[in-house]
């Protein structure tokens, strides 16, 4: 039950019907948002965490003590067995443990985030529809645009939870900071989306293996990575030993999502924050165990 969530959340629902069969959409709506996060979490606590590249990992230049604190609660809590966990790379746990309290603290500005993100979608269709006379050329403009300034605030918007990941306190108009970053990061995503479904053509799993590769490029770019060649070559490196653990947490992220989009949309509000901040404490542990390796064949 605990590693599915679709059927921990409709078990929860079913009993809550049986209890309270009097409550309306708005609280069925609510209650579904809350087993979300409680779902994952079950879902997510079955991995182990590596203490070792966990200590390393809460070494990242963090002036946040809150925020290490919670990162240790994960590995105080288990008894652990160094030779089980020695070869995993990524600690689901402790990337949950990392996202969800900091999700609870900075839950306004990022819904700010995506209501502005939704409020630039509604302007584009308003300019689309207002402006049909002037035929496909004002429809293309628009749509360019809009991407371009959608990509600028994803960019932003990865920013923000790189900043949180390192203690700091970024602030709604830190979204806009990087703005121009939007046509690299958009050209980008068009070559990301290109690469995938080439390779899904050919026969499928090189298209898994491209997507699970390069996914962590728009990681790469907003940390300050300026070449975008590079920025995919980094992800690459940072994937490499790392792809299993990576393409489980995608689907899981993926069914979350899903999920999150059949509640009216406003399951996003959680699930799409929610998971930009895990992803963020996936990419700091990988970073942190490529200076580790890079330590180690230095001093060898």
């Amino acid at each position: 039950m605990v590693g599915n969530p679709s059927l921990g959340i409709i078990s929860g629902l079913l009993v809550i019907q049986a209890q309270s069969p009097q409550w309306g959409a708005e609280e069925i709506i609510s209650t579904c948002i809350w087993l979300t996060g409680v779902t994952i979490l079950g879902t997510l606590s079955s991995y182990r965490i590596d203490p070792p590249r966990y200590c390393e990992s809460v070494g990242y230049e963090s002036d946040n003590l809150e925020v290490q604190e919670l990162l240790r609660s994960s590995v105080d809590s288990q008894n652990w067995r160094s030779d089980k966990v020695k070869g995993d790379p990524i600690s689901m746990r402790q990337a949950f443990n990392f996202a969800w309290p900091i999700f609870k603290k900075h839950f306004g500005l990022f819904t700010a985030v995506l209501l502005t993100i939704f409020g630039a979608w509604v302007m584009l269709e308003i300019v689309v529809i207002a402006g049909q006379r002037f035929g496909i050329l004002l429809w293309a403009v628009a749509h360019l645009a809009f991407l371009i300034f959608l990509a600028g605030m994803e960019v932003g918007f990865l920013q923000i939870c790189l900043a949180l990941s390192d203690g700091g306190e970024p602030k709604f108009f830190d979204t806009f900071a990087h703005v121009s970053l939007g046509p690299k990061f958009l050209a980008g995503q068009v070559l990301y989306l290109l690469l995938v479904v080439i390779g899904l053509l050919l026969l499928v799993v090189p298209g898994v293996y491209l997507a699970v590769g390069y996914a962590l490029f728009g990681f790469c770019l907003a940390a300050g990575e300026t070449n975008l060649a590079r920025s995919f070559q980094h992800s690459a490196i940072l994937s490499t030993g790392a792809k299993p653990y990576l393409l489980w947490i995608f689907v899981v992220l993926l069914v979350l999502n899903v999920f999150g989009a059949s509640l009216l949309g406003l399951g996003l509000f959680i699930t799409v924050p929610l998971s930009v901040l895990i992803m963020t404490s996936v990419y700091r542990q990988l970073s942190a165990r490529g200076r580790v390796d890079s330590s180690a064949i230095s001093s060898g």
